[in-house]
This record gives C-alpha cells, sequence and structure tokens, in this order.
C-alpha cells in the first residue's frame, strides 16, 4: 500500500455535514460534480477532533482491512460516546469518499457516509446506522474481531471491495437480537461461514425465490439461507420455544429438513430439544 502524508482526525460542524449531504443528494439527482473536500480541512465547517489520532490516505482491499487499520489507531482513545458522534464519523467517511463510493455511479444514500443519529437519522423507526460505511467496519472488528472477515469481505468467488459492505451486514448486522446473543451468532456462523476462508458461503445470503424451472423441478434460490432462517424461521419457532437458550445443532433439529439438508448443513444427528418459554430444556 502507498503511504500519504499524514493528518489529524477532525470532526465536520453541522455546516460541513449539511454541505456534504447537499453534494451527496446532487450527485446522486446525476450531477457531476466534486466531492468537497475543502471540508476536511476548513476551520469554519471542521475543527480538531482533539484525539491526538493522525491517519494516512491508504488504498485497503476491503473494508475489513480498513476497519483493522482503523480500531488500531483509535483503540487507545475510545470513548463509548464516540459511536455516537455523527462529526467524527462524516469526516472520516468523506476522507476516504473516493474508495468508499461506487466506482464510475453515483454515491449510495447518506446513512452511508453521513451516520444516521440525532438530527441526522434517517427515518423514524429503523435505526440505519449500521449501514455507516466506516463506522461499522470500526464496530465489526472492535466487538467481533474473529468473525469480521464474514460480515466484510463477501464470498471467495465474490469478494468484496472498499465500495461495498455486503449483504451479511444488511442481513444479520443490522438485526441486534443476533449479534447479542452468542448462540445466534454460533448458528449463523455454523451455517453460512466457510470454515477455510472465514467468509460468506455463496448464495448463503440470497432471496428466498419460488419459481418453477423449466426442468419442471422448484428452484431452491434462498431455501436453507440466512433470509429465511432470519425472517421466517427463527419468528415462528419463537412463538412457542425459547430457540435463543438454544445450541446450533438443537435449533436446526427444530428448524426442519430445510436447513438441516441444506447446502450449507447436511446430516445432523443432534436429538430434538423441545423449549417452552420458562422452563427448563426437555428432550423427547
Amino acid at each position: 500500500m502507498r503511504t500519504k502524508k499524514t493528518i489529524n482526525i477532525r470532526k465536520l460542524t453541522d455546516e460541513g455535514i449539511s454541505d456534504f449531504q447537499d453534494y451527496i443528494n446532487r450527485a446522486r439527482n446525476g450531477e457531476s460534480i466534486e466531492p468537497p473536500f475543502y471540508l476536511l480541512t476548513d476551520s469554519p465547517k471542521s475543527y480538531d477532533s482533539g484525539l491526538g489520532v493522525s491517519i494516512e490516505k491508504k488504498s485497503f482491499a476491503h473494508r475489513h482491512e480498513f476497519g483493522v487499520y482503523l480500531w488500531d489507531k483509535l483503540k487507545d482513545v475510545w470513548k463509548d460516546e464516540m459511536r455516537n458522534d455523527c462529526g467524527l464519523w462524516t469526516w472520516l467517511s468523506l476522507f476516504y469518499f473516493k474508495q468508499l463510493r461506487p466506482p464510475k455511479k453515483p454515491p449510495n444514500r447518506q446513512e452511508h457516509y453521513i451516520l444516521s443519529v440525532g438530527k441526522w437519522k434517517i427515518g423514524k423507526i429503523h435505526d440505519l446506522s449500521y449501514r455507516h460505511s466506516v463506522l461499522t467496519p470500526v464496530r465489526l472488528v472492535k466487538d467481533f474481531n474473529e468473525v469480521a472477515p464474514f460480515f466484510l469481505c463477501g464470498t471467495e468467488k465474490k469478494p468484496n471491495g472498499m465500495d461495498s459492505m455486503g449483504d451479511p451486514v444488511e442481513q444479520l448486522f443490522s438485526r441486534q437480537y443476533v449479534m447479542r446473543n452468542p448462540k445466534y451468532l454460533k448458528l449463523v456462523l455454523k451455517l453460512y461461514q466457510d470454515p477455510k476462508t472465514k467468509r460468506v458461503k455463496t448464495g448463503a445470503m440470497s432471496s428466498p425465490i419460488k419459481r418453477k424451472l423449466n426442468s419442471g423441478k422448484w428452484s431452491d434460490v434462498g431455501k436453507g439461507g440466512a433470509r429465511r432462517l432470519i425472517t421466517g424461521v427463527m419468528p415462528r419457532l419463537s412463538l412457542t420455544f425459547n430457540i435463543g437458550e438454544l445450541n446450533p445443532d438443537d435449533f436446526l433439529q427444530l428448524a426442519g429438513d430445510e436447513f438441516i439438508n441444506s447446502r450449507y448443513q447436511k446430516n445432523l444427528g443432534s436429538p430434538i430439544w423441545i423449549v417452552p418459554f420458562g422452563l427448563p430444556l426437555m428432550k423427547f
């Protein structure tokens, strides 16, 4: 990687964030304009973060490498309140914007670059801060270091670059009930992480598609995949069973053949466990 001059990390003011937001909106509407990189050092619209941390303009292979680099810079000064510092993370996304935006395309929506918190929050119901192109790689390396490549690196056949976060972030990291429960996370990794590459298995995040093929068989796209697990099977089973207490093999027995015999998991031989809420494990 080629190293350029270092710069102390700064923060954007609300006015600076507003200027960046205006650029994103105009660029997404088709205007051919340069990103407002002047904001990075413009005193009225950005200011020193006070962290005493300097960073370099480096090129990164993917957002996992990016997150490792930034966490190494920030770990000694980290405070929990930094998690919601829109000025900090928006300045960082502008600093690395050329790598973070899709090449030869308009930028992504603003929450990918402007942290969706406080007055800058997008939507009234869902928390979209997980989409931030800088904070999320740092959070994954900080809190889930060993499994961060699963979320950030794509598949072996289709690796992610710096311009893409990847489906595991959208489908799994966005659901904190999965990330906060070690057994849920262990289940997801057991099913969908390639044990050799540590990346997500090809097709594991595909949307379920029910259509008949020319052969007369039904398509199995998405069958046994993460989207079916998270949005269909988990909510259904949680109505009857305390699934948050199950180990992966026992959960899969309850989930049935779609998951036991899917392309992601074969030939489980664990016993079936029935776990009503508030009761101890019962073996049948």
